[in-house]
């Protein structure tokens, strides 16, 4: 995942004088006779790629694409659930599976021995007070970011389920709404310079070295665009989509076995699809610019002297 933010270097600083110095005079869109550089193009997707950038006010990606990752999606260029790829990608990599079965019933191991030794440490039996004890938040936190996005995404939603898991647990699990644990910022700008298809500084005339915030599919970075505009790029966590196609494959098994041992009739695989259609969706950054704009066309019509939220550049196609 690379070095942590704190320990890389800051990048060279942008060359002085104005945007139209960050392209040499000799690239496309350098100034022209006046001076002026001509306004920067809106980056446009690039086909393939299934929605992992979308616009030059969220330009938004994740990693490389992988064999994996294809055969998930059939070649499709829209991130799209499908239970019976899932099946016959997962059914060639057994030891990807098994290796994902040992982590999360480890780290499920690791979780109840912690919480009960906590709770009979703080028992009054044991000497303790009484109260409190278990799974601190760094170590629930720590542990669910350590199994990746599907986990974190799993803490987002219980954080706000108090009724579920209680007000404790649920204000442990706050701190992931937009603290998740990053990851590297060099790994990002390599990612935004595939997508946009070019160097980050053709598209931006600032870009903040670490993300404004970071959650469980992707962190958010602070740019300015070649014109002047403020904008947010919001980059998707390098093998996201291979990660949570691979937990809900396993909760599809994991269901099928539920129902064969205590002998249900129905089917519980669509439990699992459900999720899995959820969770894609989210993974699709068209489909996220696309309602951006539809907000922001809708916030102008309602108030049209607000400039609170404009909108301006975004893609869905």
């Amino acid at each position: 995942m690379g070095r942590p933010l704190g320990a890389m270097p800051r990048p060279p600083a942008l060359p002085p004088g104005g945007p139209g110095a960050l392209r040499p005079p000799s690239a496309p869109g350098s100034p022209g006779p006046s001076g002026r550089p001509p306004p920067p193009p809106t980056p446009r997707l690039r086909r393939g790629r299934a929605g992992r950038a979308a616009s030059a006010s969220a330009a938004e990606g994740s990693g490389a694409g992988s064999a994996l990752r294809e055969e998930l999606l059939g070649g499709a260029e829209v991130v799209g659930y499908c239970p019976e790829r899932a099946e016959a990608a997962f059914a060639r990599r057994p030891l990807a599976v098994a290796r994902r079965l040992g982590a999360v019933a480890g780290a499920a191991a690791s979780l109840g021995l912690r919480e009960a030794r906590g709770r009979w440490r703080a028992a009054p039996e044991a000497g303790g007070a009484g109260g409190g004890g278990g799974v601190d938040e760094a170590e629930l936190c720590g542990a669910l970011e350590a199994l990746g996005p599907t986990f974190v995404k799993l803490g987002q939603t219980l954080s706000t389920r108090a009724d579920l898991v209680g007000e404790a647990t649920a204000g442990k699990l706050a701190k992931l709404q937009d603290a998740a644990a990053p990851f590297s910022t060099s790994e990002a700008f390599r990612i935004l310079k595939a997508e946009l298809g070019g160097t980050v500084t053709n598209f931006f005339a600032d870009l903040s070295f670490e993300p404004v915030a970071s959650a469980s599919f992707g962190q958010v970075y602070k740019c300015t665009t070649l014109d002047g505009r403020e904008v947010a790029v919001k980059i998707q966590r390098p093998g996201a989509l291979e990660a949570v196609a691979l937990d809900v494959y396993l909760l599809r098994r994991a269901l099928g076995v539920v129902r064969r041992v205590v002998g249900m009739s129905r089917d519980l695989g669509p439990l699992a699809d459900e999720l899995g259609r959820g969770l894609y969706a989210e993974l699709d950054y068209r489909r996220e610019a696309a309602n951006c704009a539809k907000f922001a066309e809708v916030s102008r019509r309602a108030s049209p002297n607000s400039t609170s939220f404009r909108g301006e550049g975004l893609r869905g196609d």
